[in-house]
């Protein structure tokens, strides 16, 4: 092999270990290359790739193709990009450290800890957090059997199946002490301690901490906490929150971390705030100041603005699982409930976990003017001598990580008119100045074609079900989606709250909406 292609798969295998790798079109191009068919089986997976192909095979293909250069070019642009050698990203010199709690993650699809939307925002967070240079690190739950697969038989049922991926394929590393072994963090349990493991995965910049109960000390109730997303009973709820919440606050102690502030990502990770109070009061601070220091230090987003959405506790669950907790704050149960309570006298009233993340935080916000006066008008119990507008949740609006988001075509068309700082400064205006230069036509014809092709993944999986149901007979009927039509997605759990049968609430409405040959309008509904 000449030296050209010398560490071609070392090089390639550091990249694949890093998730940045994810976001880059060409990168990702360059892995579906190697072996297409691996790289759609393994929900398009790095590692899986050079795994398969190995170094050898992995050269001769990079050979057959040509393609060294462009693996050398991406190598370099990575090392720029993410391990500070003559970065380009703006690194904010004087931003507080940062520990981002959530209960899901969506970086990638070969990582599977994610369900919806929250899981995606997440990872968007992570992901421009790498790209801005922040000083970040992310906490979540690694869930083996993740969220669950789905498969609609002939009668229209969804039917659910769990499948366990292999972890070195999804770019994970545990940690592990001298001698090679797991290291092992534990926390109280109702039915003694609960033990966790510790797996580290790279975003860019930012690294990812996830726990893993699913080890031999721990009995079974104990390994569901880190089994599936969304899964089990009241008991396994509180269980994965006391995981993410009290568990990844032990688990940044123990690698080293001492952030600055605490971002509670919806209110599955509120625990957290109750370790700082405890570590506070364990470093001799009484519970007052504790409240106070813990409260400075935490900020809360809520996603939520139906109530099914915020999880709820009773007080027989909360003490039998954090009973000791409550004891090393020195509280009496009272109190302690009263921590996740409006009506701090009401005994029937459950524990909430968005009331415990709002009294423990400094700010909070919702996720859109909307949604903030919303939430404002939701909790404003909380804070019953304040006007609904004086309640202090405000709003941040959710964005994109626009790389992630962004198709390559639509980013060729913005480098041909624009030049490529939108790709490494999308935050400053000026990077946006020459978008007007790109003429309406061509913005619409490129965009029509986008349209086709999502049309035609769409006919191709409605075709590939009916013939996995036998129903051969229905394709006379099946016609492929109009580009040139108004099309309105639903893509989300079918979760009760999700409200997915909003559309059919005004069934006149809908009919003179969809109905209406001037203006016609086509819904995509797809989701678990």
């Amino acid at each position: 092999m000449s030296s050209k292609f010398t560490g071609l798969y070392s090089k390639l295998y550091h990249l694949a270990q890093n998730l940045w790798w994810s976001w880059d079109p060409e990168a990702t191009a360059l892995f579906e290359r190697l072996d297409p068919e691996v790289w759609e089986a393994s929900s398009h997976s790095a590692l899986a790739v050079l795994e398969t192909l190995g170094e050898p095979g992995l050269e001769a293909r990079i050979s057959h193709l040509q393609l060294a250069d462009e693996v050398n070019e991406l190598s370099d642009r990575f090392r720029v990009s993410v391990e500070g050698v003559q970065s380009t990203a703006r690194q904010i010199v004087d931003s507080p450290s940062i520990a981002y709690f959530c209960a899901e993650y969506g970086i990638h699809e070969c990582l599977r800890i994610y369900a919806g939307g929250l899981g995606i925002l997440a990872g968007d967070h992570c992901k421009s957090a790498s790209d801005l240079g922040l000083s970040m690190v992310a906490v979540g739950i690694l869930y083996r059997e993740a969220y669950f697969t789905q498969l609609v038989d002939e009668e229209g049922i969804q039917r659910a199946y769990y499948r366990r991926d292999d972890l070195r394929r999804m770019g994970l590393v545990q940690v592990v002490d001298q001698s090679g072994s797991p290291e092992i963090l534990s926390f109280p349990g109702p039915v003694g301690d609960v033990h966790f493991t510790l797996w580290r995965a790279e975003v860019g910049r930012v690294p990812l901490i996830l726990l893993d109960t699913v080890i031999p000390p721990n009995p079974e109730k104990y390994q569901e906490y880190s089994s599936r997303l969304y899964g089990g009973d009241s008991e396994t709820r509180i269980g994965q929150e006391m995981l993410l919440g009290i568990g990844g606050v032990r688990a940044l102690r123990f690698l080293g971390y001492e952030p600055d502030l605490y971002h509670m990502n919806e209110g599955h990770s509120a625990f957290l705030s109750l370790e700082l109070m405890r570590e506070e009061i364990a470093s001799g601070t009484d519970l007052n100041r504790a409240k106070e220091a813990v409260r400075k230090r935490c900020l809360f987003t809520t996603h939520t603005p139906v109530p099914a959405g915020h999880d709820r506790f009773e007080k027989e669950t909360v003490e039998n699982h954090l009973g000791w907790m409550r004891r090393a704050l020195s509280m009496s149960t009272k109190e302690f409930l009263g921590l996740g309570r409006i009506d701090l006298q009401d005994d029937t009233e459950t524990f909430c976990m968005t009331v415990l993340a709002l009294k423990c935080s400094a700010k909070a916000n919702g996720v859109s003017r909307l949604h903030g006066r919303v939430s404002r008008e939701m909790w404003a119990e909380i804070w019953p001598s304040a006007e609904t507008s004086e309640v202090p949740i405000g709003y941040v609006t959710n964005g994109v990580h626009v790389a992630s988001w962004m198709s390559p075509e639509i980013a060729a068309l913005l480098d041909d008119y624009m030049g490529s700082r939108w790709r490494y400064e999308p935050w400053e205006k000026e990077a946006w100045e020459d978008i007007d230069n790109i003429p309406d036509d061509v913005l619409w014809k490129l965009k029509l074609s986008l349209k086709e092709r999502m049309s035609g993944e769409v006919f191709r999986h409605r075709l590939k079900r009916l013939v996995r149901l036998g129903r051969e007979r229905d394709l006379e009927h099946l016609e492929p989606l109009d580009p040139g039509v108004l099309t309105i997605g639903f893509a989300r759990r079918f979760a009760t709250y999700k409200r997915g049968d909003l559309i059919f609430s005004d069934l006149s409405r809908a009919r003179e909406i969809l109905a209406n040959p001037e203006r016609p309008v086509q819904i995509i509904f797809a989701g678990k």
